[in-house]
């Protein structure tokens, strides 16, 4: 039996209470049963269950939403707790040269926040400035042990600064990705990063058609950067330095 329920209540103009709650329930699958050999995709050896149970969740959320001309932002809690997590972990074994990771299960408490907001700095007739800002992390760990889950990712935070007119649109942003060293058995930590990514576009309307030709470059800096919640982190970093012109048509 899965359900949720949830309200919103409206406090004031341009603020709001959010709150959600929910039970469900997650049957294992062919794969966390049976897994019995190499999955190259992620370099591991993967080992199945077949007395794998139900996975029961238990998830609450509270959260405020603020809006207005100029502002507008919102902060979310949660707790999620699990009866009989369903999750991967590596056992330190190695088979056919690949660590061997395993399905299992146990019980689970995941703790975390999530906000983010804009700002509008300047407005004239035609167009806007707008800044943005978000944060969010999430804590999980085993209920019994407090032994941290795997692949987890870590804090992150930034912010940017937008403009948009009718004709020009741009954006300039800087990511920080926390280093992970909050880590499960048999797992690596890992270094923090930080992202810079910007685009400048131009727009024409011709008729009911919408050309826009936009220039973008994500990482910019040419970070080295490597996702905490990949398998793979070890052997392939994120991409770096990328640049696009794109044409882009709508109708």
């Amino acid at each position: 039996i899965s359900a949720s329920l949830g309200a919103v209540i409206d406090a004031a103009e341009g603020l709001s209470f959010v709150l959600n709650g929910a039970r469900s329930v997650k049957a294992p699958s062919a794969e966390e049963l049976f897994s019995n050999g190499p999955h190259l995709a992620t370099f591991t050896f993967e080992l199945g269950d077949a007395d794998l149970d139900q996975e029961i969740g238990f998830s609450l959320d509270a959260g405020v939403r603020v809006g207005g001309d100029r502002a507008r932002g919102e902060i979310n809690f949660f707790v999620n707790s699990f009866d009989r997590f369903i999750h991967q972990e590596f056992t330190g074994a190695e088979q056919e040269g690949l660590p061997v990771a395993r399905w299992t299960q146990a019980d689970a408490v995941f703790t975390g926040f999530e906000a983010q907001g804009d700002f509008e700095l300047f407005h004239y007739a035609e167009g806007h400035f707008v800044l943005d800002v978000f944060i969010d992390y999430v804590r999980a760990e085993l209920t019994d042990s407090d032994e941290p889950l795997p692949r987890i990712p870590p804090l992150r935070f930034g912010g940017g600064l937008g403009y948009e007119s009718t004709t020009w649109h741009g954006h300039i942003g800087l990511s920080r990705i926390d280093m992970q060293n909050r880590v499960a058995p048999f797992e690596d930590p890992t270094d923090g990063y930080t992202m810079v990514d910007a685009s400048i576009g131009y727009r024409l309307f011709k008729g009911r058609t919408v050309h826009d030709i936009v220039l973008s470059g994500t990482n910019l800096a040419d970070q080295e950067a490597r996702s905490h919640t990949s398998f793979l982190k070890a052997f392939s970093p994120m991409p770096g330095r990328d640049i696009r012109l794109m044409y882009q048509l709508g109708f």
